[in-house]
């Protein structure tokens, strides 16, 4: 990986020496699992977080929000972590607005997050 790619990656809060450190532990077929297993998850996950917020359902927001946290911190995903966490923790205030301010920008997060995801498939 060059510099350049490793500047731009650190940059949009994607840590690739998590992916780097899977495939050398479990193979590229672990990686292609976790992958897949966040590719399907996570969007579900976002979506619940923004339906808990339409229907004023923080908890449930909470508890998506809680589970991004971690699934994206696995795989280099440091700023949707960060991001996860603080509407997390919006939610456990009570604080609608908050999440609703940071919404689009998470999901933009989510989704370049993701696009990096899948060329690490692409490289499996």
């Amino acid at each position: 990986m060059t510099k350049e790619l490793e500047q731009r990656l650190s940059e949009a809060g994607i840590d690739p020496h998590f992916i780097q450190r899977l495939r050398s532990v479990g193979g590229p077929n672990l990686v292609e699992q976790l992958i897949g297993m966040f590719r399907t998850r996570g969007p579900e996950l976002v979506q619940t977080i923004e339906q808990g917020l339409a229907d004023g359902n923080l908890e449930s927001a909470k508890s998506a929000a809680h589970s991004l946290i971690s699934s994206a911190g696995n795989l280099g995903g440091t700023r949707v972590s960060q991001m996860a966490s603080a509407i997390e923790q919006a939610a456990v205030k009570g604080d609608a607005q908050e999440i609703g301010n940071t919404l689009d920008s998470f999901k933009a997060t989510f989704q370049a997050f993701n696009e990096y995801l899948d060329s690490m498939l692409e490289k499996s």
